[in-house]
């Protein structure tokens, strides 16, 4: 009797080739994008929020320091 957990060349590079193709279709498979876009209304990319883009190098002005200030 074979044992069962012994595969083939051939079998593991049909394997390898199934799941190679599975995943090169994926995406285009995948119905997760579209929903993303029905709940938040906007497309995945609009929701990136770029963290090294949001600094301002001068700081707080004047104004929103003495508001700062004030607030505490």
């Amino acid at each position: 009797m074979k044992n069962g957990s012994q595969i083939s060349r051939r079998g593991f590079a049909k394997i390898l080739g199934t799941s190679a193709a599975f995943a090169a279709l994926r995406p285009s498979l995948s119905m997760s994008a579209p929903a993303l876009r029905l709940v938040s209304g906007a497309s995945p990319a609009a929701a990136v929020v770029r963290l090294s883009s949001n600094e301002n190098p001068y700081g707080p002005s004047l104004l929103a320091t003495k508001a700062m200030t004030d607030a505490f």
